[in-house]
């Protein structure tokens, strides 16, 4: 459906857009160069536009203008009649067309890319990007249509550009520092590390390897603290410590962490396969940071350590997929103020699979979302995560076929039919 931009004051641009982005940034471009108030507005076809919003004599007077100082030789009725212009009309009608798509089409690329381009208040003024004034350059060579086109792939370009750079996250925490940190990460990256560094226990729930421990490794560096992990608690001895028949005090992760001088980050693996009652006996230390253990220790635990948990559930129990899974203690739950949704992030999974096994990785990145989406989309039950995406990059740089890739992965344990029904579109044949 093709767009239009409007004005009250000068009528419609002129110009027919192949989408509403191009019609906004003509809008943009108005508002800024000619203190016009435009709107992008939809159109069935040439003809609704030419009879609702026909160009208006001062949008045709710029044109004029622009083609003498540019040396660009009026439009004429024969070439309007192959685009789509405004009607046929003597000598200037056509011209409109292309004075929105030549000035505000062109302007509106260039305010795109300096919108997309990343701003660092505190460095010095970047150099032009080398896509930037492309649309610019080409304008005068081609029809409006295209002009629309190569604006797109430039903003695409550019949006490639951005999501392959590495990302800098600056997070400002209590009495310390800012802290800022480059990488490409976790879309949710960013949230979990304010939320850490503003000193709140943080519950991660998500999938298997969507990344929830390296998240919390990246943190810690991020932070400045020390890394200590307590696997899975089956009672609460393992939890806190115990007292050995010799009379030794046998330390916990949990323990070690409480007594670190240094400030450290307490990470709670798979807590969702804890016993409940070994997660109880940390509900002090998590809420009070106040550490009680064995042999009638107690005291006050450095307020600047910090906790995460990782879970697959949310702690209500073991479901379809997450059979081994506890249903946690709500006194236990209530201690995570802060909860958080560790989904995989597939634009990251991608960017991480191509920067490891190159244009393999990217071929494995795309078939392997399409099979996560169809395993979804059937109901078919197998975890198909970003570990399966690795392992079928390694295949395809190895040199297999992605079909055979495909038959050494999680899919072995289908029937022959349904990985058929899985694979359908993605492998010629299954």
């Amino acid at each position: 459906m093709p767009f239009t931009c409007f004005s009250p004051k000068d009528q419609g641009c002129g110009s027919v857009h192949r989408s509403r982005r191009a019609a906004a940034g003509c809008c943009r471009v108005a508002e800024k160069r000619f203190n016009e108030l435009r709107d992008p507005v939809e159109i069935a076809d040439r003809a609704e536009q030419l009879e609702k919003f026909p160009a208006s004599p001062l949008a045709a007077a710029r044109y004029a203008e622009w083609a003498a100082k540019n040396g660009v030789k009026p439009a004429t009725k024969d070439k309007a009649a192959a685009k789509p212009e405004p009607e046929p009309a003597p000598a200037p009608a056509p011209a409109p067309a292309d004075a929105g798509s030549s000035d505000a089409d062109t302007g509106s690329a260039e305010l795109k890319i300096a919108d997309q381009l990343p701003a660092d208040p505190k460095a010095e003024p970047a150099a032009p990007h080398p896509l930037e004034g492309l649309a610019a350059e080409l304008q005068p060579l081609i029809a409006p249509p295209i002009v629309d086109q190569v604006m797109d792939a430039v903003n695409a370009a550019i949006d490639d550009v951005q999501a392959a750079a590495p990302a800098r996250i600056e997070v400002l925490t209590p009495d310390a520092d800012p802290v800022t940190i480059d990488g490409d990460q976790h879309e949710n990256f960013e949230l979990l590390l304010k939320l850490v560094g503003a000193g709140e226990n943080v519950f991660m729930s998500g999938p298997a390897g969507s990344g929830k421990t390296t998240a919390a490794k990246n943190v810690a560096e991020a932070l400045g603290l020390e890394l200590i992990v307590q696997p899975v608690a089956l009672d609460k001895f393992e939890a806190t410590g115990f007292i050995d028949a010799g009379g030794s005090f046998r330390e916990s992760a949990v323990y070690r962490w409480a007594k670190a001088e240094k400030p450290s980050l307490l990470l709670l693996d798979e807590v969702d396969g804890w016993m409940p009652q070994a997660l109880v006996a940390l509900n002090p230390i998590l809420d009070n940071r106040l550490g009680i253990f064995p042999g009638g220790q107690q005291f006050d635990i450095d307020p600047r350590h910090r906790v995460i948990s990782t879970a697959n559930t949310w702690g209500l129990g073991a479901d379809a997929e997450y059979v081994g899974r506890n249903r946690l203690d709500a006194a236990s739950l209530d201690r995570f103020g802060a909860r958080l949704d560790w989904g995989y992030d597939e634009k990251f999974e991608s960017r991480m699979v191509a920067a490891k096994y190159g244009k393999e990785g990217e071929a494995a990145a795309v078939a392997s979302q399409a099979v996560r989406a169809n395993l979804s989309k059937a109901g078919v039950k197998v975890l198909w995560g970003p570990r399966q995406t690795l392992g079928l990059a390694a295949r395809l740089k190895a040199g297999f076929t992605l079909t055979d890739a495909f038959a050494v992965s999680a899919l072995a344990q289908l029937t022959d039919s349904n990985r058929k029904r899985i694979l359908e579109g993605i492998v010629t044949a299954a």
